[in-house]
């Protein structure tokens, strides 16, 4: 697995740039007015962003894995920061005293790894939304997962385990026998309202809810 070290802000700025969107300032440095150098966000490091860690320890960290490679992993962020959105939950990460990652691996799941403060999204997953037959945007599920690790470490552990535990509905019929129905999770509900909100944004096809997709291959989809 190779990894990257790059400011989730210098991917926002870049990603302002074709947007028109300003980007948001994020850099604790502050400036020193004796020192012309100061005034470059990078002057801790002597004007290298790459090679020193930003000092107040905040930073998402960036991953590749299986055929994915660096240029695609850059590609992905900036077509995922077209969403203000995105970009919002993004920032929570960045902004965190806690370091998270972000995998972009066509080996693995779409997921959140709280052990690692991990988010891994597959690229190539052919995630299909039932609803309309159309692709479901591997971007718009890196938002999905970055969202959930947003949610997370606005919450805390033990709170963000709460929200995913799923609904649970008893109904009992004519003749006394009782069933439950286990619904979605009110995590899975929220992050998939983000997802929504980032597809009006992006302007791509959007699932109804959380359970309105399937895999390309399986039955019936």
């Amino acid at each position: 697995m190779d990894k990257l070290k790059v400011s989730a802000s210098a991917l926002l700025a870049l990603s302002s740039l074709i947007c028109g969107h300003a980007p948001a300032s994020t850099d604790p440095v502050k400036v020193n007015p004796n020192t012309g150098t100061s005034f470059n966000r990078y002057s801790y490091a002597n004007n290298n962003p790459y090679k020193f860690i930003d000092p107040d320890g905040r930073e998402v960290r960036y991953a590749v894995g299986g055929t994915v490679n660096e240029a695609q992993l850059r590609g992905f962020l900036v077509r995922m920061a077209f969403s203000p959105t995105g970009r919002s939950e993004f920032q929570q990460l960045e902004l965190s005293k806690n370091t998270y990652t972000f995998q972009l691996d066509s080996r693995a799941s779409n997921w959140f790894d709280q052990s690692s403060n991990t988010i891994y999204v597959n690229p190539v997953s052919h995630t299909i939304i039932q609803s309309s037959g159309e692709t479901l945007a591997p971007e718009l599920i890196g938002i999905h997962e970055v969202s959930h690790g947003a949610q997370y470490d606005r919450l805390g552990s033990d709170a963000f385990n709460q929200a995913l535990q799923p609904t649970l509905t008893k109904a009992t019929d004519s003749n006394g026998n009782t069933t439950v129905t286990r619904g979605t999770s009110p995590e899975e509900t929220r992050a998939t309202q983000v997802e929504q909100a980032a597809a009006q944004e992006i302007g791509l096809p959007a699932r109804q809810n959380y359970q309105d997709v399937c895999r390309r291959g399986e039955d019936g989809c």
